[in-house]
């Protein structure tokens, strides 16, 4: 049988889980043999699939999918397509091994040894051998390859890839298969789980830790062993993929002095209307506002001087409003509610009684995000294409990165980037941070046609990635 006889539209016999148009049939040239690749690839998966031998299939999906029980259906179902496909699918083919340490792709080769050619024999082995890594992506050269930096030995490699080069960026980290059919030539093989830094090189500490307690109990490290370690790893590197990139948590967001942000409403009962307003009014911490449409007044609550950074003067911390008989404050953090009702009931006397302090509840979580279609943005594509909108856009961008630089940020514990450039200890948290800036402009630069070059972080910060 030929690659020939695969149909555009159907899935591709490698066990990627996409169409054969957009993953092997879109190559415009492959190296000599991948039509034979392909057809004892088709081989392996009609075995596979075959009714007798459904067992490592299943197995594969058990031991994927007892990873993945906190999800509910829709999102089960969102997964059943392409990564987590064509994961489960190599992991039962090449991966899984029963207790005689075959697994599905050896036992099939034995016992069609008599038929297979020396070639089918090879591919074979070279997929058995192979296993999930991680890699750094460092260039890209569209619709031909990239080279990747293997993160466990710091080596490069350059592999042959044309569709997923429309997609990735410089510093984005993939866990996937680096396979190499011919002397020279490498080629990544599904699945490729694509994280940004942060999570990536948490997902490889996880297992460089799993790699030392295999070490640590077999005695010492082999290349076999941490083959196999790898490779029994790929149900655990996709649940970290899931749980970090396709379901990822609620971005934990923080006020400007580092805390968490959790919305709270503070209710008093008025007890002296004209004393509650006089105090409001009298406050350095309250600024009167317009009144509502109900013709009650209400008050910015303010943080202290030197609050804000450098221009902007004190923060705006709440407000507060008269509703009725009562007099209601909302702020963005529990410490900010804190001072407020210090400052309230500090001044306030008799005038006020306070009834209770409320949570406020944050609205869409996680999982909702993740469900929701991704708004269309052939507006802002069309807007995109006129230069004069690209540069200005640049423009903002770039003013915006300098402002940035000056800025406390609290994923550096409160330190500028400057600052914590300059620190030993913190300054790879500075590298992570702009790794993925960089990998975020290249994707949506390339897509909407920006011209925006973020080298000059780099210099200014006098950081190398």
């Amino acid at each position: 049988m030929s690659v020939r006889d695969v149909g555009r539209n159907e899935p591709c016999p490698c066990g990627s889980g996409t169409k054969y148009k957009r993953c092997h049939g879109a190559a415009t040239t492959l190296p000599a043999g991948p039509e034979q690749r392909l057809t004892i690839a088709r081989r392996l998966m009609r075995a596979l699939e075959s009714e007798e031998r459904r067992g490592a299939m299943h197995e594969a999906f058990d031991a994927f999918m007892r990873l993945l029980d906190d999800l509910d259906g829709d999102e089960i179902a969102k997964l059943g397509e392409g990564e987590t496909n064509s994961a489960i699918t190599t992991f039962a083919l090449y991966d899984l091994v029963r207790d005689d340490g075959s697994c599905f792709a050896q036992r099939f080769a034995q016992r069609n040894a008599a038929v297979l050619s020396a070639d089918d024999l090879d591919y074979i082995d070279t997929m058995v051998k192979s296993y999930v890594d991680f890699y750094e992506v460092c260039e890209v050269e569209l619709h031909r390859g990239m080279t990747l930096r293997h993160l466990r030995t710091g080596r490069d490699v350059f592999v042959f890839e044309r569709s997923a080069t429309e997609s990735l960026g410089r510093f984005d980290i993939l866990a996937t298969r680096v396979v190499g059919f011919e002397e020279g030539r490498k080629e990544i093989f599904p699945p490729t789980f694509v994280f940004d830094q942060r999570n990536g090189r948490e997902a490889l500490a996880i297992v460089r830790r799993a790699l030392k307690k295999s070490r640590a109990a077999l005695g010492g490290s082999t290349r076999i062993e941490v083959r196999e370690v790898l490779k029994l790893a790929l149900p655990s590197i996709h649940r970290l993929w899931v749980e970090t990139m396709v379901f990822p948590p609620a971005p934990q967001f923080c006020t400007t002095e580092g805390e968490p942000i959790a919305p709270e409403r503070i209710r008093y009962r008025i007890r002296d209307r004209a004393r509650t307003l006089a105090i409001l009014d009298a406050h350095d911490a309250f600024e009167r506002e317009d009144a509502g449409d109900e013709g009650e007044p209400g008050y910015a609550f303010l943080g202290p001087d030197g609050s804000g950074h450098a221009g902007v003067g004190r923060l705006l911390w709440g407000s507060l409003r008269v509703d009725g008989n009562e007099l209601v404050a909302e702020v963005m953090a529990n410490t900010r509610g804190l001072r407020l009702r210090s400052a309230l009931e500090g001044a306030g006397g008799a005038a006020l009684d306070f009834l209770a302090t409320e949570a406020i509840a944050m609205g869409t979580n996680r999982r909702d995000l993740a469900r929701e279609e991704p708004p269309s943005v052939e507006a802002d594509q069309t807007l995109l294409e006129n230069a004069d909108v690209r540069h200005a856009l640049d423009d903002i961008m770039e003013r915006h990165q300098r402002a940035w630089l000056d800025e406390p940020i609290p994923a550096l514990s409160g330190k500028t980037p400057r600052e914590a450039a300059r620190s030993r200890e913190s300054r790879p948290q500075v590298v992570a941070l702009l790794k993925d800036i960089e990998a975020r402009q290249h994707r949506t630069g390339r897509a909407k046609g920006s011209t925006f070059d973020t080298a000059w972080l780099w210099k200014e910060l006098d950081l190398a990635p």
